[in-house]
């Protein structure tokens, strides 16, 4: 054992090692990571090192047949320690896995942990018990008191009216009780009900409400409703709303009043019980002891300091609900399936309290902060989490009122366009959902802000919302069948997301918005569409669309030639269509044929994002089979001003000189130049034009 004058004592009990103060190791500097071969673990444990040591027992305890190659050494503060494992073929085999220790009552956190993570990075519960379990519905009843109390976003525990239909589980039965909306406190059900939308799921129809109000049988109830009314019967709950069994599902009347209602009963709520981690109606809320993935586990050391002993856990470090959607949402085998469906992300972000039951532990998420059982869930992550922002967002709106003198924080005009952002990235079984699944938010934001609902975008922000493009990381963009929304909204893409060019605001608008007009199928404004039209007046240039053999940049596969007094101004980049347009199909556009380019607006970067060089952005449109005078958007045009969206003729002078042996910088700059010039004529060519309305459907 060495001994040091300015800290106690240290040392691992292991017959097979020894602790050396004098040595410094290499790999723990506390830079951010250090890639580390096994051979060079085993040799710095050997020398004294005891986080090197560790993490070689871990990996010839948890790797023996199939050794990995290598190790990525974290240390994310000075008192941190975790590392990821690596295969030769550079494929990561686990997730990051962090080392720490138990809480002692002496000596100190400092003390303790120079070389493992602190008591206070450290999780607080090890190992874990099951999420049914009473230290669960303990940590659950602290969150729900700490928020009721101190949280003013969030609001108290007074009593809220109750829905329209509401299940009854104070007693050992449960059956359905039609309210008259007297004041009481209830949970929500959020789930999935399961492919093929449950089928086989119990819910309330014509033919069973009768019976359903007397005595729902318990054993009928798929597992989920089980779990959800146990649970709030443990926290003290009476009432608990359920869709299917809350919402007469075989009745559109009932389905179009009740869904109409959907924003203020998910607000109105208690707490949201959330099946996270299940992707069906009998997938269960808990996690056992046995089942739950991340459990710290000892390794074969213990930590000395002077008469303290404790194991040194190691533990995968898992996600957490604060991440999706917006970080993960992209991967399909997520551990939180019900977090891909887009009718809970309104139900997620509308209730003042939501309670995640995932498959490692519990999450909390309310309006002012998020929480887990494991206690790594940060202030950071609790801002970037979805229900945080909308919540912030509203919070600015609302201190506007009226007033203009007040300075919005920079996130907030961006914040319904970051909505649909991660909305449009969820699954979603019936197409004809899109507006309905998002009708929540859009009337609590309209509440809000007064503004004009039409079909996904907002009359205040029109011109703005209108230019968005999809995100061609995700999938295949198809047009929707049957028609479900207007070409120039955003709902009228499916199978991925969309986006807006980030960091750019508006800096002046090029067309002019006559009228917009939105149908809808109920009387919701912000339900289901069965007609929209948009007349806009803007200056518009007619070109033809082709397809080069040699393509720019893959995202671009196509391109417009424009043209202009002094010739022509081909596209090599900045068209992006919204659909394969080049691909045999109902979008299929012919090469040559006719597009019409509509510019809108002029756009410049923020202050955060000073790089982005400021564009002009047009809507590419083409005239409807049969109808000469509709038209449907088919892409969207970017030309950056400064002629960093290179012509091909400015584009092949670049090219030219990068295959030489020696580029040179003045020729680079000539063809720059050409590009801008080529640029700022295309914009001469289309300020000479008088506007024209045209008719998008």
């Amino acid at each position: 054992m060495s001994t040091s004058h300015d800290i106690p004592a240290i040392t691992i009990e292991n017959p097979s090692f020894h602790f050396d103060e004098s040595y410094k190791c290499p790999y723990q500097d506390r830079s951010w990571h250090q890639k580390v071969t096994v051979k060079q673990l085993a040799e710095s444990a050997t020398k004294g090192c005891p986080v090197c040591f560790v993490v070689h027992c871990i990996l010839i305890g948890r790797f023996s047949e199939h050794m990995p190659d290598h190790v990525v050494m974290r240390h994310t503060n000075l008192f941190d320690a975790q590392f990821s494992v690596w295969s030769q073929s550079n494929r990561t085999l686990s997730r990051p896995i962090l080392l720490f220790v138990q809480p002692f009552a002496t000596p100190s956190p400092v003390e303790l942990c120079r070389f493992f993570t602190s008591i206070v990075q450290a999780p607080r519960m090890t190992p874990f018990q099951s999420t049914a379990s009473s230290a669960s519905l303990e940590t659950a009843m602290n969150w729900l008191q700490q928020c009721t109390r101190s949280h003013s976003l969030c609001g108290s525990s007074a009593n809220r009216p109750l829905p329209t239909r509401v299940l009854n589980v104070d007693q050992s039965s449960v059956f359905l009780y039609e309210s008259k909306g007297e004041p009481a406190r209830y949970a929500c059900l959020s789930h999935c009900w399961g492919p093929p939308q449950g089928a086989k799921m119990l819910r309330t129809t014509k033919d069973t409400l009768a019976q359903f109000k007397k005595d729902i049988p318990w054993q009928q109830l798929p597992i989920n409703f089980q779990h959800a009314i146990s649970f709030a019967r443990r926290l003290g709950l009476v009432w608990i709303w359920i869709d299917a069994l809350c919402i007469v599902q075989d009745d559109p009347l009932d389905w179009e009043k009740e869904a109409a209602q959907m924003a203020s009963i998910y607000q109105n709520s208690y707490v949201t019980l959330g099946a996270t981690k299940s992707s069906h109606a009998d997938g269960g809320f808990f996690t056992t002891e046995h089942d739950r993935l991340h459990a710290a586990t000892k390794t074969p050391a213990k930590l000395v300091l002077n008469e303290f002993t404790t194991p040194i856990y190691a533990e995968e470090l898992f996600e957490h609900v604060t991440l999706f959607p917006g970080f993960t949402q992209h991967h399909k085998h997520t551990p939180f399936p019900l977090l891909q469906r887009a009718w809970v992300y309104q139900e997620r972000l509308l209730s003042p309290r939501f309670l995640h039951f995932t498959p490692y532990e519990l999450n909390w998420e309310c309006r002012e902060i998020n929480e887990c059982e494991c206690g790594t869930a940060s202030e950071e992550a609790s801002f970037r989490a979805p229900k945080a922002r909308f919540t912030h967002a509203l919070t600015q709106l609302r201190t506007l009122d009226g007033s203009k003198s007040v300075e919005l924080d920079s996130t907030v005009p961006d914040s319904w366009r970051t909505i649909v952002k991660q909305y449009t990235t969820l699954d979603m079984t019936y197409s004809k959902d899109v507006f309905p699944a998002l009708a929540g938010l859009s009337k609590e934001w309209q509440a809000v802000t007064g503004d004009e609902y039409l079909a996904g975008l907002w009359k205040s922000t029109f011109i703005r919302d209108m230019l968005w493009e999809i995100d061609g990381s995700q999938g295949e963009p198809q047009r929707p069948i049957p028609w479900r929304a207007p070409s120039w909204s955003w709902a009228s893409i499916s199978h991925v997301g969309v986006t807006w060019d980030p960091g750019s605001i508006v800096s002046r608008e090029r067309a002019d918005i006559v009228e917009v007009k939105c149908t809808t199928k109920g009387l919701a404004r912000t339900g289901e569409l069965s007609s929209a039209y948009l007349i806009l007046s803007a200056r518009v240039i007619t070109g033809r669309v082709f397809y080069p053999e040699r393509v720019v940049d893959s995202r671009y596969p196509s391109s417009i030639s424009l043209p202009m007094n002094n010739g022509s101004y081909t596209t090599s980049g900045g068209f992006l269509a919204d659909v394969s347009i080049w691909e045999d199909g109902p979008s299929y556009v012919e090469p040559h044929s006719y597009v019409h380019v509509a510019m809108i607006a002029d756009m410049r970067s923020d202050a955060e994002t000073p790089l982005i060089p400021d564009s002009r952005y047009f809507l590419v449109l083409k005239k409807r089979s049969g109808d000469s005078e509709t038209y449907e958007r088919i892409g969207l045009l970017r030309v950056y001003s400064l002629g960093a969206s290179v012509p091909n003729e400015a584009y092949e002078a670049a090219k030219y000189i990068e295959d030489q042996e020696e580029d040179s910088d003045d020729d680079y700059a000539r063809a720059q130049t050409i590009g801008a010039k080529m640029t700022e004529s295309l914009f001469q060519e289309f300020d000479s034009r008088l506007k024209t309305r045209i008719t998008i459907v």
